[in-house]
């Protein structure tokens, strides 16, 4: 097996580690984490090994196990900056349909369904029991939230959070760095930047690139 390096304690990461173990690919070192208060300590039985300045073995792959998309993707860039490849894990009670590819640095969680000639970019999370149909593109550092659903031919462009429940009919369009409220349904398009609620989804208002763009 693989060594595996986690970055952030946190809930998100507990439901990484779970996939991750199942899946029974990577041998998990343990966590990084930049709160130094946390080091030495132990997070959901993994040990938390330092911050961003850890050395990294040779051979040793990272997922960053935070799901705030605009932190998420930061980590990520620097440690790709770092030339650190990115790991990438699939729950093993996934269906995972023939013609998906997969990016780095991307996990799909338990009971995720990824229909036939998907396209998944780096960095994603595909949550607990959300379901991306066929032919989709899914932009990078992109989070589909816990029972979403993304119908056939749609795009979701780098950024966007799908919240909890909330749906994309067919070749529906989410522009970079939206955020689709939870229980929304978007009928065809989304703006970038911009948050949409409801049903049918209307803009409530620009998408503000921080931590609080949250989903587990």
């Amino acid at each position: 097996m693989k060594d595996l390096v986690l970055f952030g304690a946190g809930g998100h990461c507990k439901v990484v580690i779970e996939a991750i173990q199942k899946q029974g690919l990577y041998q998990i070192m343990g966590i990084l984490d930049d709160d130094e208060r946390l080091l030495g300590k132990e997070h959901f039985g993994c040990r938390i090994l330092g911050g961003r300045n850890w050395h990294f073995p040779d051979d040793c792959a990272l997922i960053v196990t935070i799901g705030a998309n605009p932190i998420r993707r930061d980590i990520a860039d620097a440690f790709r900056r770092r030339g650190l490849p990115l790991g990438t894990a699939v729950d093993p009670s996934c269906q995972v349909s023939r013609g998906v590819r997969l990016g780095q640095g991307t996990v799909l969680l338990a009971a995720a369904i990824v229909s036939s000639d998907t396209v998944i970019g780096n960095n994603v999370v595909i949550n607990t029991g959300a379901i991306v149909s066929h032919d989709c593109q899914i932009g990078d550092d992109v989070h589909i939230s816990p029972g979403a659903n993304i119908g056939g031919g749609a795009v979701i462009e780098s950024g966007v959070l799908v919240g909890i429940g909330a749906n994309i009919l067919p070749r529906g369009r989410v522009g970079r760095d939206a955020i689709v409220a939870a229980g929304s349904c978007v009928i065809t398009r989304v703006e970038a930047g911009t948050t949409v609620i409801g049903v049918p989804a209307r803009p409530l208002r620009p998408a503000v690139r921080s931590g609080n763009q949250t989903a587990s």
